[in-house]
């Protein structure tokens, strides 16, 4: 196939297309005389400006930026020498206030009988929003995992709402059994929750009910008008966005604007997607207080066990050796030393007993004395109570949070508590290693073992600590044979992961 003759631009191109061409291009021209002033403007420098071409001509164009951007100007017009053709940052200043981000490049123009400066302004607000959005909502998903209570998780939130939208107020109300509560107001007067409150019991059809309600999203306007229990505020229209996780509806995200913003499709998206976070924060949030119910029940279960095991066995102990003591004072007075030391005996396994397990049971008293103390506790207890021999192995005592020295306390507890019940050994060995990147805890004995690869129902112990242990980066490695005693090794990295709940 063969191509046409080929014919110059200057052949084809008609000088009167220009002014359509410069019309229709989406980046602000302007053109200006040495002084600044503005000789043209094409309609999208206008709109950028917000101002009109009569507004504009014979005007200095520095005027339009803030202070110190409009020096900047003044510069690279004034001296041909700095680098143009080359995009820089600015700002732009409208008629109402609003600021809007642009880029800007110049470049001199030498005609045969004057000198000119061109100027491209390109509006970039939009796109500099859309990346801060973008970081946003990177930013409140990864802090989803934790992030400490639910009610600093939706502070959080709002403060980005305002940020990052044109709502001047936001607020997130949560739907529960207990009827409507509070989980955020960003912007708002403090006594705006309770008149709220007050018309949402008295069924008034407020814009976060209807939302709730509908499951879609509602938008009010006029509010200052219809509602002027809303107060002298900044903003006169609320969009509220309910707050769904499979498909529940949780509570309502309800942003507040001022009367002439524009509500289009990519502010109820993103005000949209917020509220899905929001709804995983808030369900995240019941899934850890089911969590944290769940381990005090536990809890409670092993401290029930342990005193059973030991305590009130050792009380049944101290009672048989003084009623043996009583009988044996009637009959034969020298013999009856013998069961009181018995009984003395237990006595002092069961305090040490019991001080340890008031010791494991209170916190402040782990972190007031620490990791090696508690251990050292632990086998302080073995040998009084239960006599076996006990080689403690203890580093000196290595920069753990609190949460991770809670933890492997209660796993030593409950693997101490493994080897007095099941194991029927005679030692054990406590070991604490540490080195630069994480702490290992080992509890070794030489019992009859068992078969770490079967299932022992009704035994969850060892799923416990492996579960502590996962939450917080760690591991567990257990090893254990038929007649060849167990050892458990309990590993966390010494330093918290990002992820990791402050203690």
């Amino acid at each position: 196939m063969s191509l046409p003759p080929f014919e110059p631009i200057a052949n084809l191109f008609d000088p009167s297309l220009l002014p359509h061409l410069i019309g229709a291009t989406p980046a602000g021209l302007a053109v200006l005389d040495p002084w600044r002033r503005v000789l043209f403007a094409n309609p999208a420098a206008c709109e950028i400006l917000g101002r009109s071409p009569d507004q504009l001509r014979a005007q200095d164009y520095a005027l339009y930026f803030p202070p110190e951007e409009g020096e900047e100007l003044k510069r690279r017009v004034a001296d041909p020498l700095i680098p143009q053709r080359r995009r820089y940052p600015t700002r732009v200043i409208r008629p109402d206030g609003e600021e809007r981000e642009a880029e800007m490049l110049h470049f001199h123009l030498q005609l045969p009988s004057r000198k000119l400066v061109a100027v491209v302004l390109l509006d970039v607000t939009e796109g500099r929003r859309l990346v801060h959005r973008m970081a946003t909502l990177t930013h409140f998903a990864s802090s989803l995992a934790y992030q400490g209570s639910l009610e600093e998780t939706l502070a959080s939130l709002g403060g980005k709402v305002v940020q990052t939208t044109f709502a001047r107020a936001c607020s997130v109300v949560l739907l529960d059994e207990r009827g409507l509560r509070p989980g955020c107001l960003t912007g708002l007067d403090p006594e705006f929750w309770g008149e709220l409150e007050r018309r949402w019991r008295a069924g008034e059809p407020l814009t976060a009910r209807r939302a709730i309600e509908s499951g879609g999203v509602v938008v009010d306007r006029d509010l200052r008008r219809r509602e002027p229990w809303v107060g002298a505020v900044e903003w006169d229209t609320a969009m509220a966005v309910p707050l769904k996780f499979r498909g529940c509806v949780l509570g309502a995200l309800t942003g507040y604007y001022p009367a002439e913003c524009a509500l289009g499709e990519a502010e109820t998206t993103f005000l949209h997607t917020l509220a899905d976070l929001a709804a995983v924060a808030v369900e995240n949030a019941r899934l850890m207080e089911e969590l944290r119910e769940k381990a005090a029940l536990q809890e409670r279960a092993r401290l029930a066990r342990e005193l059973h095991d030991s305590v009130s066995q050792a009380l049944y102990g101290i009672t048989l050796g003084i009623k043996t003591a009583r009988a044996q004072l009637e009959r034969d007075p020298a013999r009856a030393a013998e069961p009181l030391e018995y009984a003395q005996s237990l006595v002092e396994g069961a305090s040490m007993e019991m001080q340890t397990l008031l010791y494991s049971l209170r916190p402040e008293s782990v972190d007031e004395s620490g990791l090696v103390e508690a251990l050292t506790r632990h086998a302080a207890s073995l040998r009084s109570r239960h006599g076996l021999r006990v080689e403690e192995r203890l580093a000196p005592e290595p920069e753990l949070s609190a949460e991770r020295r809670h933890a492997l306390v209660r796993v030593a507890s409950e693997a101490l508590h493994n080897v007095v019940k099941h194991a029927r050994s005679h030692s054990v060995t406590i070991e604490l290693r540490a080195d630069h990147s994480q702490v290992s805890l080992v509890i070794a004995d030489d019992g009859r073992g068992f078969e770490p690869e079967r299932e022992y129902p009704g035994h969850l112990g060892l799923r416990g600590i492996r579960e502590r242990l996962s939450g917080l980066g760690g591991r567990l490695v257990l090893t254990s044979e038929l007649g060849r005693g167990t050892r458990l090794q309990a590993e966390l990295p010494l330093q918290e992961l990002p992820s990791d709940p402050p203690a």
